[in-house]
């Protein structure tokens, strides 16, 4: 079971990964719109940044920056784009200081989530309770 979902993160992470390495590559290259766009991304990390989805809604004014800095860059794709902006502000392993960049980020999902089970919870005991099938 948790190799499985290993597996699956792993699957759906891939892409992502490989955008911010082609960007590194270019960063690497001396490429200064590569190299433009990449200091934009970290600035959106450390600045505490919320997440986004490309897919939903307007991007937060944080994203003007980093959006024109992505497109200025010829050898990115659209996709590639896409995939670093909806992870903008999210830390990844390979970048130094990972935990110095929008630390809550992961926090924050881990804290709804658990918001979210604290809840549903407290909403089955009251209704068990209300129903007498109290467990206990």
């Amino acid at each position: 079971m948790q190799q499985t979902r290993a597996y699956q993160a792993g699957k759906m992470r891939a892409p992502t990964e490989r955008a911010f390495r082609a960007l590194e590559e270019l960063t690497q290259e001396g490429d200064p719109a590569a190299v433009r766009a990449k200091e934009c991304l970290i600035r959106l990390r450390a600045a505490g940044a919320p997440l986004w989805n490309p897919r939903r809604g307007s991007p937060p004014p944080e994203y003007a920056e980093v959006i024109e800095a992505l497109y200025a860059v010829p050898r990115l794709d659209r996709s590639q784009v896409r995939l670093l902006l909806g992870s903008g502000a999210v830390p990844h392993e390979f970048e130094r200081n990972p935990h110095d960049n929008v630390r809550g980020a992961r926090q924050e999902w881990a804290e709804r989530r658990n918001t979210y089970r604290d809840a549903r919870r407290e909403l089955i005991a009251a209704a068990r309770e209300a129903m007498s099938t109290d467990e206990s």
